[in-house]
């Protein structure tokens, strides 16, 4: 007597793969509601299982989408990112809980990620990515996954991809608001798109962010990593995905490649220190106090305090000092040099763009880094040892 069953082909097929030695029979009991899914099957858990990702930015995107690709069986994840947990990661970062708070983000998520799935390999790579180690990385892994918030490291992963032939998918996020685009060397690419970087630096720590929305747009990301790596239809191939949660409405817009940008002669690239400053400034750190420095001189009678975050950042939570929101502190400055000033913001990230701007007009001006943050963090410290 025949039976039929949508099941029978994808379960042979994956039973050849597991005698094969390729899979444990734990392995398809982790898997198997995946490995029925018809478009996907046992090769679609196999192609997942060979795969490496390069998951640049452990952060609000990079916390889910690191999660997701190891719960579904990526087999290895490079985990980049140089920077420390810090309490005001906790409410998006999902992955992260008190205890990691000054911990690194790449250790911390690779340990994690090891427990949450002991069948793949989660690499921890503690470093900024930057034109002297992105070769290194790039040729490890078949696709790398962009979950940061800084510009100038999209356009160094941009010209990589572009260089070697590589796909990578995108991701930004503020406030309500996310995008998200796969880019592949065929397509238009990241400078097809956004040719010049803002003046104004935009990230999570100056914008703000709402916890809910970087899980939002890393779903989308993982899963159109997931298609890729089987072989699947993608969505937003040479289309730029826009979400905006706060009204419950997204789009899909149709990318065009750019007619004078470098993708037309992807050859011609050099991935040069100097071409791609992913740190955004380069203030010297003799401007830059440390939180014991700051402590020390705020309250001295000639220092001029000056807060940087929006009013309502201010009401909130301050260590005193004028409130003189960016913008505003920008055209309005004037130079005192009978009085050292020091700017201040969330994370350091606007003071010291400030600094950038501003060092030529004043040699009496100073930031706070690490911002409040940091300053919040040094004060918690103290309270804990008395």
């Amino acid at each position: 007597m025949k039976t039929h069953s949508t099941l029978q082909p994808n379960l042979l097929n994956y039973l050849t793969i597991m005698f094969n030695g390729e899979f444990s029979a734990t392995e398809w009991q982790r898997y198997q509601r995946q490995i029925q899914t018809r478009s996907f099957g046992a090769r679609g858990q196999h192609a997942l299982k060979k795969s490496t990702v390069a998951i640049i930015g452990i952060g609000g995107l990079g916390c889910p989408v690191t999660q997701i690709l190891a719960s579904v069986g990526v087999g290895t994840l490079l985990l980049v990112d140089d920077d420390l947990v810090s309490r005001s990661n906790l409410h998006r970062q999902f992955l992260f809980n008190e205890d990691d708070v000054g911990r690194s983000k790449s250790d911390t998520a690779a340990k994690k990620i090891q427990d949450i799935n002991p069948f793949i390999n989660a690499i921890s790579i503690k470093e900024r990515l930057s034109a002297e180690n992105i070769t290194d990385i790039g040729q490890q892994c078949d696709l790398i996954i962009d979950c940061t918030d800084n510009m100038a490291t999209r356009y160094l992963i941009n010209d990589y991809c572009q260089l070697k032939q590589k796909s990578w998918i995108f991701g930004s996020v503020e406030e309500f608001a996310g995008q998200t685009s796969f880019f592949s060397p065929e397509t238009a690419c990241y400078r097809c798109v956004f040719p010049e970087a803002p003046t104004e630096l935009k990230d999570c720590n100056s914008q703000g962010i709402v916890g809910s929305i970087p899980s939002l747009l890393a779903n989308i990301q993982a899963n159109e990593a997931i298609k890729y790596l089987c072989g699947l239809p993608l969505a937003f191939q040479n289309k730029l995905f826009i979400l905006d949660a706060l009204h419950h409405k997204s789009q899909s817009i149709s990318l065009t490649r750019s007619a004078n940008c470098i993708c037309n002669t992807p050859h011609l690239i050099q991935l040069s220190a100097a071409t791609y400053n992913t740190c955004e400034t380069d203030l010297s750190e003799k401007k830059e106090l440390t939180v014991e420095q700051f402590h020390k001189l705020k309250e001295q009678e000639d220092v001029t305090l000056i807060d940087l975050r929006s009013e309502e950042e201010h009401r909130a939570l301050n260590i005193g000092g004028n409130n003189q929101p960016y913008d505003t502190f920008m055209d309005n400055f004037k130079p005192d040099e009978n009085s050292m000033t020091i700017l201040y913001c969330h994370s350091g990230q606007r003071s010291r763009l400030a600094l950038q701007q501003l060092t030529q007009r004043s040699h009496n001006i100073y930031a706070l880094k690490g911002g409040l943050s940091a300053y919040l963090e040094y004060i918690h410290i103290i309270q804990q040892t008395r």
